[in-house]
């Protein structure tokens, strides 16, 4: 469940940065300053994505350069409780992207890189008066967490 996987990964303070020494050099915000306890990690470079969220069981499933993010929901069936419209592409750089899934919202071809993970929210209206904002959240919360390999 959603609420089991919360609470197995605490708030990290995980912060992207760029890789690029050049992009560091003239854009000094990519370039944060250290403090005691900070620790850089590089990962290992992972060979799947994960789909996880209002989903029957969170799939861990071998990556495909280029494949479609939507693709990925045929292996890994989407609940009753999914929202049809949209899904959330978290990529593993920290960026997180909404994309619409329906006929009538369908967004371009979006690949997902290895280490990425797709979210399914929950269906709007079961949470416009509990929290509206809840699936961007979750979404921006599973982009703190650091990459699985």
């Amino acid at each position: 469940t959603l609420q089991a996987w919360l609470d197995a990964h605490p708030a990290t303070g995980r912060i992207p940065i760029a890789s690029s020494a050049r992009l560091i050099q003239v854009q000094p915000a990519n370039n944060p300053v250290l403090a005691n306890g900070d620790t850089l990690r590089f990962p290992q470079q992972p060979r799947t994505i994960t789909v996880m969220g209002a989903v029957g069981q969170a799939c861990v499933l071998p990556h495909v350069p280029q494949r479609d993010a939507r693709d990925y929901l045929r292996d890994c069936r989407p609940s009753t409780l999914a929202d049809r419209s949209d899904i959330f592409v978290i990529q593993p750089d920290g960026r997180v992207q909404q994309l619409g899934i329906a006929l009538w919202n369908r967004a371009d071809p979006q690949a997902i890189a290895a280490g990425g993970t797709l979210f399914v929210p929950l269906r709007a209206p079961l949470l416009k008066r509990l929290d509206p904002l809840f699936n961007s959240d979750f979404a921006a919360f599973i982009a703190t967490q650091p990459i699985n390999p």
